[in-house]
Formats: C-alpha cells, sequence, structure tokens
C-alpha cells in the first residue's frame, strides 16, 4: 500500500463506526480466513497510539465497510494488520481510484 493512504492517528480515529456501546467491528486477515470481533473503543485507541501507522484500506476492505487498517509495526505479516470498521469516510472518487491500482 503506498504513503499516500496513510492516515494521521487522529483522523483514523475520527472515522471509526462505533456503535451505541462504543464498539466496532474488526477483522484480521489469517492464513484460514477471516477472524472478526468486536473491539472497545478504549482497545482501538490504544491499539492506534502504539501502530507503527494507519493507512485506509483497498477496494476490496472497504467495500465491506472496513476502510481502516492499523499496521502495528513495519514489518509485520499480512495476519497481524487490524481491519477495522469505518464510516463511510471515501467518495467514489477514491474508490475507484483504490480499484484502477489493483
Amino acid at each position: 500500500m503506498k504513503d499516500k493512504y496513510i492516515l494521521t492517528k487522529e483522523k483514523a480515529k475520527e472515522i471509526i463506526a462505533f456503535d451505541e456501546h462504543n464498539m466496532a467491528h474488526t477483522f484480521y486477515n489469517m492464513p484460514f480466513g477471516l477472524l472478526g470481533g468486536d473491539h472497545d473503543k478504549e482497545s482501538l485507541f490504544t491499539d492506534i497510539d502504539n501502530a507503527y501507522a494507519c493507512k485506509k484500506t483497498g477496494a476490496l476492505a472497504l467495500r465491506v465497510g472496513h476502510g481502516l487498517v492499523i499496521v502495528p509495526s513495519k514489518e509485520c505479516r499480512q495476519s497481524h494488520l487490524l481491519f477495522v470498521e469505518t464510516i463511510n469516510s471515501f467518495n467514489e472518487k477514491e474508490l475507484k481510484l483504490l480499484e484502477k491500482e489493483k
């Protein structure tokens, strides 16, 4: 993923789609499939604060409503990336650009 998709940690926190219980859906892309669950606001904000980077996701994850990926360290496995459910924060033009980069 290109650096132009890096988000500030503040912006990452703004676009998370929390429910009425301050929970947001997340998933890891494990070798055997997706492993999903809900994260509370406090733990997600801690993950963001401790992250190497926060980035916009690609078109596929974005299409299923998970527009944020938390990258825990510079050298990490794909299965360590945490995908987070987001509010509709990307417009159609951005979606089309992401799809063209596949």
